[in-house]
């Protein structure tokens, strides 16, 4: 495949934009529009094939971030323990009036699990260079 080196591609853009000048003037000129807001617009671009610009095969190319919904198990609940009190229990025996202790009052420690929920979450993907 040849190549065009730098100074011959700005010789060659050089000659392009003068000759799009020249024949833009010449059609204004001819028309009448010249310097009356006539409808000539004369664009030129001069770049070079670095990273993300050009052709197809440019190498690297900058993919902007993004969010995205995403099912996650969330946590509602966190494991925790729970005091419960637990009453004494009294009985009383027939034909007697005094209440019997039948078993003693304490206190109950209780570890209740977690509670999980699966949720859609809005999570941010940071952009990046695909190859």
């Amino acid at each position: 495949m040849k190549t065009i080196t730098a100074p011959r591609t700005a010789m060659f853009t050089a000659l392009a934009l003068g000759l799009a000048l020249s024949l833009g003037a010449a059609t204004a000129s001819e028309h009448g529009h010249f310097g009356h807001g006539g409808g000539i617009f004369i664009g030129v671009g001069i770049g070079h094939g670095g990273y993300g610009y050009g052709g197809g095969d440019c190498g690297r190319v900058w993919v902007d971030g993004y969010y995205e919904m995403v099912l996650q198990r969330v946590v509602v609940c966190p494991e925790h323990i729970e005091r419960r009190q637990i009453e004494p229990v009294y009985q009383t025996n027939p034909g007697t009036t005094v209440p019997v202790l039948v078993k003693e009052g304490r206190v109950e420690e209780i570890l209740v699990p977690a509670v999980f929920e699966d949720r859609y979450v809005r999570v941010w993907r940071p952009g990046f260079y695909r190859d």
